[in-house]
């Protein structure tokens, strides 16, 4: 990813607060731990947002056990860019009333951590690009 920069972000809806990553490139993408975030432009006025967040379902039979699988969630948002240093507010295309708040740090992730979070990011995509 030539010409990347990865910041350190956070996102919030009603009950998730996620810390993790935003890679701003010409396609922006999210990680959150095990949440992937893709973020693209739908048209010239707003800009629209896939969430796959990871959570757990607790199967009863004779065991009782915790088994994982991804929501998808789609947001967007009034405005065609994203700005470090600013929180932006992403409306739920779901009929849900979870709004998504996105905050970009100021803080660039370099070295070493930035390959780290590049490997995960290529891991996690390829989960949902198949």
């Amino acid at each position: 990813m030539k010409d990347s920069l990865i910041y350190e972000a956070t996102y919030r809806m009603e009950n998730v607060f996620a810390e993790g990553y935003i890679i701003l490139s010409d396609y922006v993408e999210g990680i959150f731990a095990k949440d992937y975030m893709a973020i693209y432009e739908k048209d010239s006025n707003s800009i629209a947002m896939s969430l796959q967040t990871l959570s757990f379902e607790r199967l009863v039979f004779p065991l009782s056990i915790l088994v994982p699988f991804y929501v998808n969630y789609q947001f967007s948002m009034i405005g065609n860019m994203l700005y470090p240093g600013k929180k932006h507010v992403f409306f739920s295309s779901n009929n849900i009333d979870d709004d998504l708040y996105l905050n970009i740090s100021v803080d660039i992730v370099q070295g070493e951590e930035a390959d780290d979070i590049l490997k995960q990011l290529c891991e996690l995509r390829s989960n949902f690009q198949n």
